[in-house]
């Protein structure tokens, strides 16, 4: 007895099509109402930032946002965050603090801009290096390192011009 390869292709279809609509239930969390299982709040957003940025000094004259600059509500609706988040955005707006330190160092105070490149790389121990930098993208923040340590404040520079603008932290004078 043969089988008619017309019948098999919608068998095959249906079973495809219930196996696509269990998984993708799953992936949407299925009883959680939509809602991801490890979404934070607002005020757990802000409490993350908040302990991380206890860990971190500023440079001389800078002084941290009294919270995460991340807004709680979107048009009436409540912020859901990450983990992570607050924790981050908190080791970059350090981060770009020390980097335009170092930019102002460099030119005139070659011992302060020495320190400076030693507190920056103080972001190799902070969660956005070590979670939320993929490592095959941390050379990115190393090659800056290493061309800031020979006076080349190329990359320093472009990474304040792309990622530091409007960060919350006024430009030092």
């Amino acid at each position: 007895m043969t089988s008619n390869p017309h019948t098999r292709l919608p068998r095959t279809i249906v079973v495809l099509a219930a196996g696509a609509s269990v998984l993708m239930a799953a992936a949407c969390g299925g009883s959680s109402g939509g809602k991801p299982t490890a979404a934070k709040d607002w005020a757990a957003y802000n409490a993350e930032f908040l302990r991380e940025r206890a860990t971190l000094q500023m440079p001389p004259g800078v002084t941290w946002p009294k919270q995460g600059l991340a807004e709680p509500t979107f048009q009436g609706t409540a912020n859901t965050f990450e983990d992570g988040v607050g924790r981050g955005e908190a080791d970059a707006l350090w981060y770009c603090a020390w980097e335009r330190r170092w930019l102002a160092d460099q030119s005139g105070d070659p011992t302060a801009a020495s320190q400076d490149l030693v507190t920056m790389r103080g972001l190799a121990h902070t969660p956005r290096f070590t979670v939320s930098t993929l490592p095959g993208d941390r050379h990115i923040f190393t090659d800056a390192w290493s061309r800031a340590a020979l006076g080349d404040p190329s990359l320093i520079q472009q990474d304040v011009t792309v990622n530091c603008a409007g960060s919350g932290i006024a430009k030092q004078p």
